[in-house]
């Protein structure tokens, strides 16, 4: 039998613990860092500052004395305690994956939002996994595979395992609660294809299954069910189940589980085409050249698919008689130069979650031009000459205005000149920013482009 003195010893030291421990909270530099519960729901929760490890080595040492059948856990550096979590954080939040968080200080009711919102439901006796909620005593824990055997943060003393009725918290009104979420894949599902879903199987409870539009629910009542996609629908759908638990006499828990959202999909989405794309800019041109390089670009709706699930075709010209066709059967991204001026048929087709789509099919114009730009030096460092070069026997006319445009890459517009005569002028790049620009000539109806590379001066 313990001695009187040494239950008034242990009575003042508690007493004097929880004192310091409600001083502490007032004394740290503490930052609010709010969380979410499943069903997405905020709830107001704080990044803590740690305690000394004096202060952590003096609470680990009390409380092994005081409750020697209770197992400290680790936490960091070799303590149990510690400030950065306490019992709600720990079992709500950061046994979910959740990053240390401190929910509700002193007796505040943040936690409380778990177990109304519908993340959570409460059963009436305990379940392995689940949680524990202290009425008596604003506490929160997590069971164990062992009957009357917990897990929790004793405020910002040890993480311990201990049995149900040896915490500073009392034994009076628990309440016990699982979790209401859904098991089941949220990938794409085709269009006649069925899939299961399960929730916690309760003991007595009612299960009321809803689903979204292109889904059929195939059985309800259970804590399990399946659905089959309709094969008329291409959409975003959803599943959710409403759970009934019975918690004795005509008292019962309802609450309906965060739902898993997914696609349904009649075939595979078509993909579309975007391009020509410059590779010196990165920028989109509507007038590509013959002979020069240009990539294309898959859009789609899966952005996670790998190169190989996408096939390319590139037919030339009506009439061009090149004896061939260009095939490309991978990458999101393609590069391609055109040998003839003429129109391009572009076709792709994407292998998705649903197999093959059909061909999307596009089609781009690729210019001729019989005058190219010329740069006089190229790279340069404080200016260039540039001149518009006729091909193929073509002349330069001598009394046509032409207009020039030099842009950064970033669309910046550098430099502007119109009203400009023969065929060459000088472009001064002194104080520019080494790096590609895009230079941009307008003759007679024409636009030419070409690509100027501004090196450092390096004295």
């Amino acid at each position: 039998m313990k001695s009187t003195y040494h239950i008034k010893y242990t009575k003042v030291l508690i007493i004097f613990l929880f004192m310091s421990f409600c001083l502490k909270m007032l004394a740290y530099n503490d930052i609010q860092s709010n969380v979410k519960t499943p069903k997405d729901s905020p709830v107001t929760a704080w990044i803590t500052d740690e305690s000394s490890e004096a202060t952590r080595a003096s609470y680990d040492n009390y409380w092994a004395l005081t409750r020697p059948d209770a197992d400290q856990i680790e936490t960091y550096d070799g303590f149990s305690s510690t400030r950065r979590f306490n019992c709600h954080g720990y079992a709500w939040h950061i046994i979910e994956g959740g990053s240390d968080r401190w929910i509700g200080y002193h007796y505040t009711t943040e936690e409380d939002i778990y177990m109304t919102d519908g993340s959570y439901v409460q059963v009436v006796n305990e379940m392995y996994p689940g949680k524990v909620s202290w009425g008596s005593g604003d506490h929160s824990a997590i069971t164990t595979s062992q009957a009357g055997r917990y897990k929790s943060k004793w405020n910002e003393w040890p993480l311990m395992e201990h049995d149900w009725d040896d915490t500073p918290f009392g034994t009076t009104n628990l309440k016990y609660y699982v979790s209401t979420s859904i098991s089941g894949s949220s990938s794409v599902l085709c269009n006649n294809s069925t899939r299961n879903f399960s929730a916690r199987n309760i003991p007595n409870a009612d299960y009321d299954w809803t689903v979204g539009p292109g889904l059929t629910l195939n059985s309800d009542g259970n804590y399990n069910t399946s659905v089959t996609a309709n094969s008329s629908y291409s959409c975003e759908t959803w599943i959710e189940v409403e759970i009934t638990s019975p918690l004795g006499g005509s008292n019962e828990d309802v609450k309906t589980s965060p739902r898993v959202g997914f696609w349904v999909w009649v075939g595979t989405p078509i993909p579309g085409i975007s391009g020509a794309y410059d590779p010196a800019c990165h920028c989109q041109t509507f007038m590509p050249e013959v002979g020069e390089e240009y990539y294309f670009w898959a859009l789609t709706e899966n952005p996670s698919t790998n190169n190989s699930d996408y096939y390319w075709k590139i037919y030339p010209p009506a009439g061009a008689n090149l004896g061939y066709d260009y095939t490309v059967d991978y990458g999101k991204k393609i590069y391609f130069t055109a040998p003839v001026e003429g129109t391009y048929t572009f076709m792709l087709k994407q292998n998705w979650t649903c197999g093959w789509s059909s061909f999307a099919e596009e089609y781009r114009e690729f210019f001729g031009f019989w005058f190219g730009l010329l740069f006089s030096p190229n790279p340069t460092i404080g200016e260039t000459t540039l001149t518009i070069e006729p091909k193929g026997g073509k002349a330069f006319d001598e009394n046509a205005g032409w207009e020039l445009e030099v842009y950064s890459q970033a669309y910046v517009l550098k430099e502007r000149k119109t009203k400009l005569r023969g065929k060459s002028t000088i472009i001064k790049t002194t104080g520019w920013k080494a790096g590609i620009y895009i230079v941009r000539v307008k003759y007679k109806d024409k636009f030419l482009h070409g690509k100027l590379m501004v090196k450092k001066y390096k004295p």
